[in-house]
């Protein structure tokens, strides 16, 4: 269950504020997270055919869902790849420079390889040329005893002949 309160309405996408997630209410609607930290504000995909896809949601009158402000990122630890970012699989939860990123395809243009779409900036620096990325994180809401789980992610490879 989660809390009803005035971060949480039924709208569509293309209004969406900064660090939002979006939940489809039926089969027909999709999941986003949108972010302006990098620009104008970006709509992640993170479920269907084109998981981990990112488009600017300005214009994106024909998606709609509930919509829930002022979400925070948990990771597992235990899950960084342990490999250089660029074969991190997309979805993964990226933590460098000074922001939080997600790994993602860019809907339009150059597809380029290792694409990251900036969640959040103004984080401490991260030493010149680091990096972490993480394969199963979550999308929380609230603090303390009031945190909730709202979304979770897990793009961790699979075993072979799993």
């Amino acid at each position: 269950m989660v809390f009803i309160s005035p971060s949480f309405a039924k709208a569509r996408l293309s209004s969406a504020e900064c660090l939002s997630l979006v939940l489809g209410t039926n089969n027909y609607e999709y999941d986003f997270i949108v972010s302006d930290a990098g620009g104008p504000p970006t709509a992640i995909l993170l479920n269907g055919d084109h998981s981990f896809t990112s488009f600017l949601s300005g214009a994106a009158h024909n998606h709609a869902g509930i919509i829930i402000k002022d979400i925070s990122f948990e990771v597992d630890l235990d899950t960084n790849p342990g490999r250089d970012l660029t074969s991190s699989p997309p979805g993964a939860l990226v933590r460098k420079s000074c922001g939080l990123y997600i790994r993602s395809t860019p809907q339009a243009g150059i597809q380029r390889y290792g694409h990251c779409e900036q969640l959040v900036a103004g984080l401490g620096e991260c030493a010149e040329n680091e990096a972490v990325s993480y394969t199963r994180w979550a999308v929380v809401h609230g603090k303390g005893r009031d945190k909730k789980v709202l979304y979770s992610i897990d793009v961790s490879p699979k075993a072979s002949g799993s």
